[in-house]
């Protein structure tokens, strides 16, 4: 089971810290109908957590270009360790106030968080690569239809053509974002974000295949509720 002491030994310590059956979540919008704070309850464990500034400030020293589908600049809105008994999760958490950005960002942010997260993770005595069921998260309100008069509607129509003209990126993004609103759930496969490109590279960084849910809450709250055993039950 991990231990986040030891990451504090390495990394500033205000990015890590442990609680017991809630995490809260937060983040300071500027936009006061956004999602801004999130209670992610796992009852009778605890939920060791890793803050996003970590990943963030040493986002610039990763390519933007390292496959064709996979941007390392990337990152996500934070990592959570689950344990309870003999139950141990660890999840690539993003938040995302509206549907639309779960195609525009958080599908990309997943993998390439990942990929970083475990790079960080393989240098912890305690973190083992076996002991935790991997799966990622993305928070955001629900998918809302949107009228075909609308402005919106032109990043859509713009979609369609780089798929009909053989864009990849834009075809597994696409894939990818129409399981996650139909079904809430999507298996995000390596080989669509081109890891076997990175020879050089551990392959114990990346995953073969990775779940990835879809957890869709009230639209324009600005405060919610998750119960991670919800979640992992789809899992």
């Amino acid at each position: 089971m991990i231990d986040v002491s030891d990451l504090q030994q390495i990394y500033n310590p205000s990015y890590f810290g442990v609680v017991t059956d809630k995490y809260t979540w937060m983040e300071k919008q500027t936009d006061l109908t956004s999602l801004a704070s999130i209670d992610f309850v796992y009852e009778g464990g605890t939920i060791s957590y890793v803050k996003s500034d970590l990943l963030k400030n040493l986002q610039a020293a990763y390519r933007n270009d390292s496959t064709k589908t996979l941007n390392l600049r990337m990152i996500c809105d934070g990592l959570l360790f689950l344990d309870r008994e003999e139950e141990h999760y660890f999840i690539i958490l993003e938040v995302k106030s509206g549907f639309k950005e779960v195609k525009k960002k958080a599908i990309s942010q997943i993998p390439a968080s990942y990929v970083k997260a475990k790079s960080i993770l393989n240098d912890i005595k305690t973190y083992s690569n076996v002991e935790y069921k991997e799966f990622g998260l993305i928070v955001s309100y629900p998918y809302v239809e949107i009228p075909r008069t609308d402005s919106e509607n032109n990043s859509v129509v713009m979609g369609h053509k780089r798929e009909m003209v053989g864009d990849k990126n834009e075809i597994i993004i696409s894939k990818y974002s129409k399981l996650l609103k139909d079904a809430h759930s999507a298996t995000f496969l390596g080989s669509d974000f081109e890891f076997d490109k990175l020879t050089g590279v551990k392959q114990n960084l990346f995953f073969d295949t990775l779940s990835v849910k879809h957890y869709p809450v009230d639209n324009h709250c600005v405060s919610a509720t998750v119960d991670l055993d919800k979640v992992i039950n789809t899992l």
